[in-house]
This record gives structure tokens, sequence and C-alpha cells, in this order.
């Protein structure tokens, strides 16, 4: 999308700037050290000179030594500093071209269909903020448009009970609501849909879950502003989803899939 384009574009900007900087900085400070060694490998020379001048005392001699030990105990500190900036200029430019991880990858199931990938975060919190007291607890998604259709995304944990044990439960869904586009697509909505949950290593493990969007308070084109009712697919357990490493990052990756 342009935005993400442009924002990437920004960050990178920033981060060449922030490097730029640094390594300014550390090039001054390395012009500088190479000044000092000059100057120091003179007045080596000068030493030597006087060291053969039998005429030169040696009160002398010691306090140009000693001028020469403080002077390189000074470079040492000015290039361990240099080296330092360097390093972090490199580490933080690593960091900010490692891309971040994606989501599952997929295209769609076949000739005509179109597709998006849905996150879904924050799983681990929704599915712990279920209690003795609290057997529900639904999560707002975001927004999305595909074929010219927007809607919005929720999921939705339960708590249910499984021949006297309880278990946990998720499900999805879809919620048309007003966009861009309305006036150029056919309504009522009559798309079949699939949710995918995406398995981030082995796309034989994905899970389709088909969903009907249909009746007049969820197919109608949604008034502006407005939401329609959202339709839910079917309740897969939590167990599964977290046993068999569905989630990425705190999130699950799900597609929605329109033909």
């Amino acid at each position: 999308r342009p935005v993400a384009r442009e924002a990437a574009a920004e960050h990178y900007r920033k981060c060449c700037e922030t490097n730029s900087t640094h390594l300014s900085v550390t090039d001054a400070r390395v012009r500088k050290a190479v000044e000092e060694i000059r100057g120091i490998k003179e007045d080596l020379e000068s030493l030597q000179q006087k060291a053969l001048n039998v005429r030169d005392s040696e009160d002398e001699l010691v306090n140009g030594v000693n001028g020469l030990v403080e002077r390189l105990a000074n470079l040492d500190r000015s290039l361990s500093v240099a080296h330092e900036t360097v390093a972090d200029a490199h580490r933080k430019r690593n960091r900010s071209m490692r891309p971040p991880a994606p989501g599952p990858l997929r295209a769609a199931s076949k000739p005509g269909a179109c597709i998006t990938a849905c996150r879904f975060e924050g799983v681990y919190a929704a599915r712990d903020s279920l209690t003795q007291s609290k057997k529900v607890h639904a999560v707002v998604g975001r927004i999305y448009t595909l074929s010219g259709y927007t809607f919005r995304t929720d999921y939705q944990f339960s708590m249910a009970e499984d021949a006297g044990d309880e278990k946990g439960t998720v499900r999805f869904a879809i919620c048309l609501q007003s966009g861009d586009w309305d006036e150029y697509v056919e309504w009522p909505f009559s798309k079949k849909v699939t949710l995918v949950v995406t398995h981030p290593r082995d796309e034989t493990n994905d899970i389709r879950l088909p969903l009907r969007i249909e009746g007049y308070k969820a197919a109608k084109k949604p008034r502006p502003g407005r939401l329609n009712d959202g339709c839910w697919t079917e309740m897969i357990t939590w167990n599964d989803i977290e046993f068999r490493g569905y989630i990425v990052r705190d999130a699950l990756f799900v597609n929605v899939e329109f033909e």
C-alpha cells in the first residue's frame, strides 16, 4: 500500500540520517586521532635527536616521554569511543534493515477467488480472560477491503463444557460496513466466503471455515458510517490451535477469501 511504502521510506531516511550523524562524528574523531599519531611520531623523532645530543638534560627527556605517554592514553580513549560508535551504528542499521516477520502467505484456492490476510492480535490475553464467571470474551478486529467490499473482522473466545470438562473455543466473524466502493459492487452481498486459519509452516494444516453472509441485517448495503450484523464461523478448539503451533508472536493469521 502507498501509505506503508511512505512509512517505510520515512523510517529508512531517519535511520540513514541517524547513522550518517554517528559516522560523521566518528570520522572527525578518527581524523583527530591520525593527527595525534603524526604529532607523536614527530615528537619521538625529536626525542631521538635529543637523546643523541649529550647537551640535553635528562629531565627534558623524561618530561617529553611523559607527555607522549599522556597523549597516547588520550588517543587510546578516542579510538575506543570511535570504535564503539561505529559498532553501534552498524547494530542499529542491521536492526532497521531486518524485515518484520510476515504472516503465512497463501494464494487464492481457485481462479476467480480473491483473498486478503487478516491478523488477530493479543490472542493469549483474550484466552486467559475467560474465567468461571466470564464464559465469553469478544475482540473487535481491524477493517479490511476485498473485492470492493469493506468489512471488519472480529473474534470471540468461549468456555464450553465437553463431557464434563471445560474447554476454550474460538470463532471468527465478518461484519460488512460502509466503504468507498459501495456504489460499484453488487447488493445484497452474495459471495461465497471462507476464512482460513493459516499454519505458519505447513499449508496442509490450514483450517478452512466456511461462513455465510445472508439475511437482511447482514447482507444489505450498509448505511453510511454503520456496521451490518456480523456472521460467525463455527467454533474450533483453542487447545488444538495452541498445541499445533498456529500462533505467531501472540497473533493468529486468518485469510478471508471471496469467490
